[in-house]
C-alpha cells in the first residue's frame, strides 16, 4: 500500500490489539456500522474469546497479537499510553497495513516504528470516557481527534467519525499536550473535584457516597447547561453575580474544615473570573475584591 492510496481495501478488515475498555467498545460500535472486525486481542485468551463473540463475525479471539495482524489491514492499538511505542516496535506489520492507537495525549510519531516497516500510521482518539466496555452506544455525538501526515488516511479517519455519528478534529504533536490536558480538566479532573465536594458533607454528618448522590443532579444539570448554553451563560452562582458574602463564608469555612480543598477551590475560582466577567454585570472593582479574596487564600501575591 502506498501513500496517497486508500487507506485499505473497499472493506478494510479491522483488527484490535489490546482491547480493554475503550478498545471492546470501538470493535463494537464498529461491528455494529458495518466494518468487518475480524479479530482482537487481550492479554487472557478466555477474554478476548468472549469479546469476539460479542463482536459477530466469526471474529479471532486470541492472547497473541501477531495472530490479529495476519488477519486484519487496519490495526488498532488500545493499550495503555506508555505500551504503544514498545507494541509498535515489537509487532511485525506489513507494508500494506494501516496502524492507528487511539492515545489523546501520545503522538502519532510513538508508531514511527511501524512506519519504518512500511505501515501507515494514524491517531483516532475518542473524547469521551470508557467506564466499562459496554461503550458502543457512547460514540454518538463525540468529537474524535485524528492524527496522520497521510492525508488520505486523515481524510479516511475523519470519514470513520462521521460514520459513527460524531466529528472530528486534526491534532499534531504541538497541539495535542493541550487537547488532552482539556480533556483530563473536563473528565478526570472533574470527577475529582467531586468527590472533594461530596466530602465536605461529613460537616452535614452524612459521607461522601450521599454528597455524590446528592450532588450528581447538579452535575448534570451543569453539563446540560454548557452544552446548550454555551459559556459564560451557563455560569451560575455567587462568581456570576459577584457576591462577595457567600465567597467570603466559603473561605472561611474552607479553611477551618479542609484547608487543602480551600486550595483547589481558590486556584479554581480565581481561574474563572475571566469568563465570569464576561458576563458584564460585575462592577470592576467587586472583581478586584474577589480576585484579592481568593489570592489571599491561595498565599499568592496580589496582581
Amino acid at each position: 500500500m502506498t501513500s496517497g492510496s486508500n487507506p485499505a481495501p473497499a472493506s478494510p478488515s479491522i483488527g484490535f490489539v489490546d482491547a480493554g475498555r475503550l478498545g471492546a467498545s470501538l470493535a463494537k460500535a464498529l461491528g455494529r456500522a458495518d466494518f468487518p472486525v475480524v479479530a482482537v486481542s487481550r492479554r487472557s485468551r478466555p477474554d478476548a474469546v468472549s469479546l469476539a463473540a460479542r463482536i459477530g463475525r466469526d471474529a479471532i479471539g486470541t492472547d497473541d497479537p501477531a495472530e490479529v495482524l495476519a488477519a486484519v489491514d487496519i490495526v488498532f492499538l488500545t493499550c495503555v499510553d506508555d505500551r504503544i511505542a514498545e507494541l509498535a516496535r515489537t509487532l511485525a506489520f506489513r507494508p500494506d497495513q494501516v496502524v492507528l492507537h487511539c492515545s489523546g495525549a501520545t503522538p502519532v510519531s510513538a508508531l514511527d516504528p511501524a512506519a519504518e516497516s512500511g505501515a501507515r500510521i494514524g491517531g483516532f482518539h475518542p473524547l469521551q470516557t470508557f467506564p466499562d466496555e459496554n461503550g458502543e452506544d457512547r460514540f454518538r455525538g463525540v468529537t474524535f481527534g485524528v492524527e496522520s501526515d497521510d492525508s488520505s488516511l486523515l481524510t479516511w479517519l475523519e470519514g470513520l467519525a462521521n460514520r459513527l455519528g460524531g466529528t472530528s478534529v486534526r491534532l499534531d504533536a504541538a497541539s495535542r499536550p493541550l487537547y488532552h490536558a482539556s480533556a483530563v480538566m473536563v473528565g478526570p479532573l472533574t470527577s475529582a473535584l467531586a468527590g472533594l465536594a461530596a466530602e465536605l458533607w461529613e460537616a452535614l454528618g452524612q459521607d461522601r457516597e450521599a454528597g455524590v448522590r446528592a450532588l450528581a443532579p447538579l452535575l448534570e444539570a451543569t453539563a446540560r447547561h454548557v452544552s446548550e448554553h454555551g459559556l459564560p451563560a451557563a455560569l451560575t452562582g455567587p462568581y456570576a453575580r459577584g457576591d462577595m458574602g457567600p465567597v467570603r463564608s466559603h473561605v472561611e469555612a474552607l479553611g477551618s474544615f479542609r484547608p487543602e480543598t480551600l486550595q483547589a477551590y481558590a486556584a479554581l475560582a480565581r481561574a474563572q473570573l475571566p469568563i465570569a466577567a464576561e458576563r458584564g454585570n460585575i462592577p470592576e472593582d467587586r472583581m478586584r475584591e474577589l480576585r484579592t479574596l481568593l489570592e489571599e487564600a491561595l498565599g499568592a501575591p496580589r496582581s
